[in-house]
């Protein structure tokens, strides 16, 4: 339930390991003005999608200012989507049959204009699949072995700059402990609020559903997840991850991109979003937190 929210292999290269493990690297910032924003903003009530708003029903206010969205689109911007992968040695069995499953669920869902690429990672990150238009029914994503870069790995997705008229997400999976990551937790972050993506995570504890317990990075988890406007899904040891991928996908696809001219006075750096809903009712919204502009 979410909750808030081979061969052809090739090793990606990275150079992580000259940023430290507590300094993270200058990241880009992916909009150089704030005289246009785009905002992706999930909208449910009573646990389903709603899916008949309009500009005047979105109320935003982008650094304490009111501002006016001026479009609202709705599954019809193309999407890029990376799926990354914990293959260290303690995904084994049903778990990797079930990734299995859950991976191909998403090139199944893959309409032509969209795009995906496929990352594992246990102590090393590798890319199964470039970034690439079309489906797939059957990938191999490897064999497990090693430790887990999971940061590493994540931030590796986040640190490309986005393509005007697309949209991008990130799913990512994993059971355990970050062990070999070059980049900390607050690093992964700092890069997550300067990046266009929204992030899901599937986390698998090591308990059970008769005697759950919360998974490793949970705090982390869900300040990632808040941050870009994904959402947390935390499964225990004895549960079906195969539908989480699927889910996370079309959770994406139905949600909603607000379009907005910045309006208020000029403002270099952080600029903190609340969005929410005019019309009367419960609504469960959303949407990331913020976003970097240089203030031109």
């Amino acid at each position: 339930m979410m909750r808030r929210m081979a061969a052809g292999v090739v090793l990606v290269t990275v150079g992580l390991a000259a940023l430290g493990a507590q300094q993270a690297p200058p990241a880009p910032v992916f909009r150089a003005s704030t005289a246009s924003v785009s905002v992706d903003v999930s909208v449910r009530q009573n646990g389903r999608p709603v899916t008949d708003l309009a500009p005047g029903d979105f109320e935003v206010l982008d650094a304490g200012v009111a501002q006016q969205v001026t479009e609202v689109v709705r599954e019809t911007l193309p999407i890029d989507v990376t799926c990354i992968i914990d293959l260290s040695g303690s995904v084994q069995g049903p778990v990797l049959e079930a990734l299995t499953r859950a991976v191909t669920s998403v090139g199944e869902r893959l309409r032509p204009t969209d795009r995906a690429t496929v990352l594992t990672f246990n102590h090393q990150i590798r890319q199964v699949r470039p970034l690439a238009a079309g489906g797939w029914s059957n990938l191999s994503i490897g064999t497990p072995s090693g430790l887990t870069s999971l940061f590493d790995a994540v931030t590796l997705s986040l640190i490309s700059s986005p393509e005007v008229g697309r949209r991008r997400m990130v799913i990512v999976f994993t059971d355990g402990l970050d062990t070999t990551s070059f980049l900390d937790g607050a690093g992964m972050i700092e890069i997550a609020r300067r990046s266009s993506s929204s992030v899901f995570i599937v986390a698998l504890s090591e308990g059970t559903v008769r005697r759950p317990e919360p998974p490793a990075h949970e705090a982390l988890f869900a300040a990632l997840a808040d941050t870009t406007g994904g959402a947390l899904e935390t499964l225990q040891r004895d549960e079906d991850i195969s539908g989480t991928f699927a889910q996370a996908f079309d959770d994406f696809r139905t949600s909603y991109v607000l379009n907005y001219t910045y309006e208020g006075p000029p403002r270099a750096g952080w600029h903190p979003l609340d969005v929410q809903v005019r019309r009367a009712g419960a609504y469960e919204v959303r949407a990331r937190q913020g976003y970097f502009s240089t203030g031109e």
